[in-house]
């Protein structure tokens, strides 16, 4: 029993012997591994602290994108038209039944912003020319809608729009659509619900430019007048812009005739591109100007009336005066309200100089008549019929017979 207890007195103090021989060493690891878990613990934290970060900025991206999105409205539209030409007059294939179809596509999209500005960005797509390609010869086409851009999607109009004085002045620029700021009509204004034929779109005699960088200016002093001031590169191609120009101006009196709106626009405006006179080749920088006027007033509850009337320079224009005249009658009248028919007529005069040049010169009569019946809030079926006479301004010959054109449009607003 002694040598046992002896035995184990040595066995402790060698092992106690051993712990301080290593003593050093254990604290050298002791240390190092406080040393890690510090590390770790720093490393945990520059984590957690990155994980809020990112939360936060979330939480606040959350908060900016509706607060950016406010005000942004998107709207669109495809418009589908059928028409079939009776007794085409092209030279090529005279007298020729011939049906083609168009459609184009519209998205819109517009962001407000507060009471100080707005932006659109209006983006186009389409196919086929229709039958105004090359089946008629029309002084103003039956298809304004067709835009064949072999279903590219194009930018039509790219714009901002500032406010000032209250809202009385606004100043716009960037791609415009130059009709959208001159010759405006409330109800011959619009092909893809309104009038078809490029004459009852706008009146012929303008020379409008195609979309192009632009600035327009409309200041209302008064809430019956608003005066108005384009600017379009002519030429729209986005070079030289400020040598060949576009300039417009417009008064619009917002008058109530037997407490009645109406709009009564008179404008005048002038293209600096280059034009040959008609009777001498060798003038090939010579401009173009013009003037008119477009009224559109309701008459009673149901009917709403309109008249265009336009003049262009004669020594470099085909058509030296046009004029349209027509209406658009409610069907709340037949109990069906949302439903309307559209007639009009009008007439294209041909440039004297124009017709010494060897070009027919008799005047061009255009009839329209459609039927607006809106099926559902998103679709519309409009029938249409058109009827041309001395089309492009021939009058006698085989390319002189009236030109029928029937047509179906659909309109799909989404």
């Amino acid at each position: 029993m002694k040598k046992l207890l002896i035995f184990l007195v040595l066995g402790v103090l060698f092992n106690f012997r051993i712990s301080k021989a290593d003593e050093q060493e254990l604290r050298k690891e002791i240390q190092y591994l406080k040393q890690r878990i510090q590390k770790l613990e720093e490393r945990l934290a520059k984590y957690e602290q990155q994980q809020k970060q990112q939360q936060e900025q979330k939480k606040e991206l959350k908060d900016i994108v509706p607060q950016a999105l406010e005000g942004v409205e998107i709207s669109g539209g495809a418009t589908f038209v059928i028409q079939s030409a009776i007794d085409t007059n092209n030279t090529t294939k005279p007298n020729e039944d011939v049906s083609d179809a168009t459609y184009t596509m519209d998205l819109f999209i517009e962001k407000e912003f507060s009471d100080y500005g707005k932006a659109l960005l209006h983006l186009e797509a389409g196919d086929g020319s229709g039958v105004d390609d090359d089946e008629l010869a029309l002084f103003s086409g039956v298809n304004r809608d067709a835009g064949d851009s072999d279903n590219q999607v194009e930018i039509t109009e790219a714009w901002y729009e500032h406010y000032l004085l209250d809202k009385k002045l606004s100043i716009t620029f960037g791609k415009l659509d130059p009709t959208c700021f001159l010759d405006q009509n409330a109800i011959a204004n619009d092909e893809t619900t309104q009038f078809l034929s490029f004459a009852f779109r706008n009146n012929p005699t303008i020379e409008f430019p195609d979309n192009s960088f632009g600035i327009h200016l409309l200041y209302s002093p008064l809430d019956i007048l608003e005066l108005e001031f384009s600017f379009l590169d002519a030429d729209s191609d986005w070079e030289d812009i400020f040598n060949k120009a576009f300039l417009s101006f417009q008064l619009n009196f917002k008058l109530s005739v037997f407490n009645r709106p109406g709009n009564y626009r008179i404008y005048a405006w002038r293209n600096n591109s280059d034009h040959t006179f008609w009777t001498d080749s060798t003038r090939t920088e010579e401009e173009n100007y013009g003037y008119g006027i477009s009224i559109d007033q309701q008459l009673n509850d149901y009917t709403t009336a309109f008249f265009r009337w336009g003049y262009a320079r004669p020594d470099v224009s085909t058509v030296k005066y046009a004029y349209s005249i027509g209406t658009q009658i409610q069907g709340s009248l037949w109990t069906r309200d949302e439903d309307y028919i559209g007639i009009a007529f009008g007439q294209n005069f041909p440039a004297n100089e124009y017709a010494r040049g060897g070009n027919y010169d008799n005047t061009e009569s255009h009839l329209e008549i459609y039927y607006s019946l809106k099926l559902n809030p998103y679709f519309t079926l409009s029938p249409d019929f058109q009827v041309i006479w001395n089309p492009n301004g021939a009058g006698s010959g085989s390319n002189s017979k009236s030109v029928k054109v029937l047509g179906l449009r659909a309109q799909v607003d989404f």
